[in-house]
């Protein structure tokens, strides 16, 4: 488990502890509040017993008092704590994880990579080397079928990662079964730029959605 877990699940527990204590001291407030405005009622006529009723209720009274006190502490812990755990599961759900962000990375880094080496079949004068370096950066794109995203992001945000790994895992299972003769042609070619376009569009939604700066992911390589 992540640090952002415990830290939710701490606060969390936290904020239902000091919850439960407010409700107890909450209780305690009216309990005092009637017995301060039944023995105020019950004000003696001799003056001898009025000194034990003035005493009794300034200790009713102190008792009413701490009551509210640990309620309202209580009550603003509780409030904290919750306040902390729900913006945990927020940061949690909109922003990526160590694993996907590594592979956003790397994904990034596939697809410009065969892009450029799509765009240099018709220039090169060494066909192996584009056909090995096409062979081993579709193998590498393909094992994105294996992915899925963070189950502790928000639906929408899976459902945008999970998209773009399908689609990478889809163009690098069909790039990889290609050969360097299959893909000088040009129709062929084309088609393959074409998925690559897409792709590369259900990346920057992903890259908007999760607001990354690609310039960034360029600087990680």
């Amino acid at each position: 488990m992540e640090i952002l877990d415990w830290l939710f699940i701490g606060t969390c527990s936290a904020a239902i502890f000091f919850l439960v204590l407010a409700w107890v001291y909450f209780v305690l407030v009216l309990v005092n509040t009637s017995k301060v405005k039944k023995w105020k009622q019950a004000k003696p006529r001799k003056k001898r017993k009025r000194k034990r009723w003035r005493r009794t209720c300034r200790i009713l009274e102190k008792k009413k008092s701490a009551s509210i006190r640990f309620f309202v502490l209580f009550f603003v812990i509780a409030c904290l704590g919750g306040g902390t755990a729900f913006y945990t599961r927020y940061y949690q759900a909109t922003n990526l994880g160590k694993e996907d962000t590594e592979a956003l990375v790397q994904g990034h880094y596939l697809l410009s990579n065969i892009e450029e080496q799509l765009n240099q079949i018709h220039e090169t004068d060494n066909p192996k080397k584009i056909q090995e370096n096409i062979y081993d950066l579709a193998a590498r794109l393909a094992n994105y079928g294996v992915r899925t995203a963070d189950r502790r992001l928000s639906m929408e945000g899976q459902k945008e990662l999970n998209r773009l790994y399908v689609n990478m895992k889809e163009l690098g299972l069909n790039l990889g079964s290609q050969t360097f003769e299959t893909l000088s042609d040009q129709d062929t070619l084309s088609g393959y730029l074409s998925d690559m376009k897409k792709t590369k569009t259900n990346q920057k939604k992903v890259f908007k959605y999760f607001r990354i700066n690609e310039s960034s992911l360029k600087e990680n390589k």
